[in-house]
């Protein structure tokens, strides 16, 4: 009853999600009930990244980049290993046999039992060990932590914003009885609440871009109490080869802004992350 709550929830989130965005609601729905009748777990994610290689214009605050997010999974296939051989059967003289029904016949004298019997069915075939799992799983997640390097020609000017997956899209292989895993994994993302900013004065210059993604990742997950926990290295490719800036409206010339010719005209993310994160089974 939990797990069919859960995912009764997570549908409805999902289709509200959708319901919102700019495509026909008619193609949402059958997108999205198509997807989710096949949702067999929901992950839950944090960790951090490392820029790489580094960026001359970009750099991590702190040291370490930020991310977390969320992806909802299924299984699209797997390997089983071979079934363990039949039990041998009992000694008999034939096949085992089962009672099926009793008739009552009555023929010129007394009545008489008859005992029908047939042969039993022989026993079903034992599914091997599971060895090899696929599955493919669309996450949502966010990078946030970087900021401008120091600028000589450009001082107190900063840099805001996050890096956002809309959505990724992963393919998994798992090696069941070690729990290790890898996998590949694109997508769109783009740039969220970017914006560059001169401290003395105030002035801002606003950003957008869009690009795609591509990395690859390997990890082990070990089930604990119900809950799969998993620990996950990967490199992903994030660059964004042009960002669109935007100036204050209030100044009308460009070369009064700081900030808009501090603002980079392209933003390399590509890098190292270690995240951890827990998964949760939610198949009816």
């Amino acid at each position: 009853m939990a797990k069919s709550r859960s995912l009764q929830l997570l549908r409805g989130a999902v289709v509200a999600a959708f319901v919102l965005s700019p495509t026909p609601v008619s193609a949402q729905f059958a997108a999205v009930e198509t997807f989710l009748r096949n949702v067999t777990d929901l992950s839950f994610y944090g960790g951090v990244n490392q820029l790489t290689p580094s960026s001359d214009k970009i750099r991590a605050d702190k040291g370490r980049l930020a991310s977390f997010g969320v992806e909802m999974l299924f299984e699209i296939g797997g390997i089983d290993a071979p079934p363990p051989p039949a039990p041998p059967a009992p000694p008999g003289d034939g096949p085992r046999m089962l009672l099926r029904r009793i008739e009552v016949r009555r023929e010129n004298g007394p009545p008489d039992s008859l005992f029908v019997y047939e042969p039993a069915p022989p026993p079903a075939a034992r599914r091997g060990e599971r060895i090899w799992t696929f599955e493919m799983g669309i996450g949502y997640g966010q990078i946030v932590g970087f900021e401008l390097r120091p600028d000589p020609a450009h001082p107190n000017v900063l840099l805001r914003g996050a890096e956002r997956d809309l959505p990724a899209a992963s393919v998994y292989i798992s090696y069941d009885p070690l729990g290790l895993y890898a996998g590949v994994r694109t997508g769109l993302m783009k740039v969220q609440g970017l914006q560059v900013v001169y401290s003395p004065s105030g002035a801002s210059a606003e950003g957008t871009g869009e690009s795609f993604l591509a990395g690859v990742l390997a990890g082990y997950s070990h089930e604990f109490g119900g809950v799969n926990l998993f620990l996950e290295s990967a490199y992903v490719m994030r660059h964004f080869p042009s960002i669109t800036w935007k100036g204050d409206p209030t100044i009308k010339d460009i070369k009064d802004n700081p900030a808009l010719t501090a603002a980079p005209r392209d933003l390399q993310l590509s890098g190292l992350s270690l995240s951890t994160g827990l998964q949760i089974s939610i198949a009816r």
